[in-house]
C-alpha cells in the first residue's frame, strides 16, 4: 500500500536556466527502494535466539528476499541493498539480469560477515547509466600521525591494557581509530530517465553500527554524504540505506539540519593536527517524514544474544536533496497486540523491513546555501 501526497503531478513544461535559478524539467517518476536484507552469514539459530529455525534457513530467506524485490521490479524500481553476501551475490547477480536489470555490487566485509556489502540495481530499458563511482568512506579524509606520546604516558596505557585484559573488560574505543578503520564502502550513480533525459544521483551506504561511539558515525555521515553530493553538485539526490541510528541522533541531525554543532556530545573530536570538521553542503529531508511528518515506528526489530529486550527502532532512510517531490512512501506496519517481531519472521525474510518512496524531479538546477550553519530546503 502506498501512501500518498496531495502534491500536484510533476511540472509538464522545461525551462532552462542559467545562474542561480532554477530549472525545471518534466520527469515520468521513479520508485527507490532501500532494504538491508541481512547477511547470509549472520542468520544462526544461536544468535537470533528468538525466531524460528525455519525462518533462518538461507535458502528460504533468499527465496522470499527474492519474491519481494520481484514485486519492486514490477514497478521498474531503483533498487539499493545492504548486507548482500558473497554468497548471494551470485544470484542476485542473476535475478537481476534476468529481469533486464543492471546490478553494481561492492563487498567490503570479513569472513565472519560472508564478505557482505552494497548494491544498487536499475532496469536498463528505464534508466541509462552516465557515471558510476564506488568508493572506500574512511579513505574520503587523510588521518594526520597524531603527535608522538611521551614514555611516561606510553607505559601508563599499556599498563590500562594490560589490566582490562586480565580483569576481562572492554576497553575504551578510540573514535578516531574506529572511524579510520572501517572499511565500509559507498556506491555512487549517475542515472538518466531515457524518457525525457532528466538526469539525478543515487547513492547507498551502509553505516558502521557504532552506537556505542556515535561519533564514529557522525564521522562517516559527514564523510559519506559530502562526497555524494560532490558528486550530485547541484543535480539532485537521493541517499538511502541502514544507517544505524535512530531519528534525533547526532547524525540524523547532521544530514536533516545540514550541520552539527561543536558543542553536541557527540561532536567527533580530531587530533590537534588534524584540522578536519564535520559538514556537509546541504541539508536533506527524510521521505518518509516529509510526506507524514514523522518517521516510521520501526525498520529494524531484533532480538539477538546476550540482549536484554527486542531493539525496535528506525534506522533505514531515503534521503532527497532539493528539487524532489516525494508522491508516495510504501506504507510500513505499526507495532501490533501480538507483536509482529522480532525478525526473520514467516513474513519478513530479514531483521530490516523494505522501505520504498516514489519520486518525481521538480527541480533539476540548484544553489545550496553554503553559508551559516549549513544549505537549506
Amino acid at each position: 500500500m502506498l501512501v500518498r501526497s496531495s502534491l500536484p503531478a510533476i511540472l509538464l513544461t522545461c525551462l532552462i536556466a542559467r545562474g542561480n535559478a532554477w530549472s525545471y524539467a518534466p520527469t515520468s517518476g521513479f520508485r527507490v527502494v532501500s532494504y538491508n536484507v541481512l547477511s547470509s552469514s549472520l542468520c544462526e539459530s544461536d544468535y537470533h535466539v528468538k525466531c524460528k529455525p525455519s525462518n533462518l534457513d538461507e535458502q528460504k530467506r533468499l527465496k522470499k528476499v527474492i519474491n519481494l524485490l520481484d514485486e519492486e521490479v514490477e514497478k521498474q524500481s531503483i533498487i539499493c541493498l545492504q548486507e548482500v553476501s558473497t554468497k548471494w551475490a551470485g544470484s542476485l547477480h542473476t535475478f537481476f539480469c534476468e529481469q533486464g536489470y543492471h546490478m553494481i555490487h561492492m563487498g567490503y566485509g570479513n569472513k565472519f560477515d560472508g564478505y557482505m556489502g552494497v548494491s544498487i540495481s536499475f532496469p536498463t530499458t528505464k534508466f541509462r547509466l552516465k557515471e558510476s563511482r564506488i568508493v572506500r568512506v574512511s579513505d574520503l579524509k587523510s588521518w594526520p600521525k597524531p603527535p608522538p606520546e611521551n614514555p611516561f604516558k606510553r607505559l601508563k596505557g599499556a599498563v590500562k591494557s594490560l589490566w582490562w585484559k586480565i580483569r576481562q573488560i572492554r576497553p575504551p574505543i578510540d573514535p578516531v581509530f574506529d572511524a579510520k578503520k572501517r572499511a565500509n564502502q559507498m556506491i555512487v550513480l549517475n542515472i538518466e530517465d531515457r524518457e525525457t533525459e532528466t538526469s539525478f544521483w543515487v547513492a547507498t551506504y551502509h553505516m558502521p553500527c557504532q552506537f556505542r561511539v556515535p561519533a564514529v558515525m557522525v564521522t562517516h555521515t559527514s564523510l559519506a554524504l559530502s562526497e555524494a553530493q560532490l558528486a550530485a553538485r547541484n543535480q539532485p539526490l537521493i541517499f538511502c540505506g541502514d544507517f544505524n541510528f535512530k531519528p534525533g541522533d547526532s547524525p540524523y541531525n547532521l544530514v536533516t539540519q545540514g550541520f552539527i554543532a561543536k558543542d553536541d556530545q557527540h561532536y567527533p573530536t580530531m587530533p590537534a593536527n588534524d584540522p578536519w570538521v564535520p559538514k556537509i553542503r546541504y541539508a536533506m529531508k527524510s521521505a518518509y517524514h516529509l510526506l507524514n511528518n514523522k518517521e516510521p515506528q520501526y525498520t529494524n526489530w531484533a532480538y539477538t544474544k546476550g540482549s536484554t529486550e527486542d531493539f525496535i527502532g528506525c534506522l533505514d532512510y531515503v534521503f532527497v536533496s532539493p528539487g524532489i517531490s516525494v508522491e508516495a512512501v510504501k506504507e510500513l506496519e505499526e507495532i501490533s497486540d501480538p507483536p509482529q517481531g522480532p525478525f526473520p519472521s514467516d513474513t519478513e525474510p530479514s531483521d530490516h523491513v523494505l522501505i520504498a518512496a516514489d519520486l518525481s524531479i521538480q527541480r533539476l538546477g540548484w544553489k545550496a546555501n553554503l553559508r551559516g550553519k549549513g544549505g537549506e530546503i
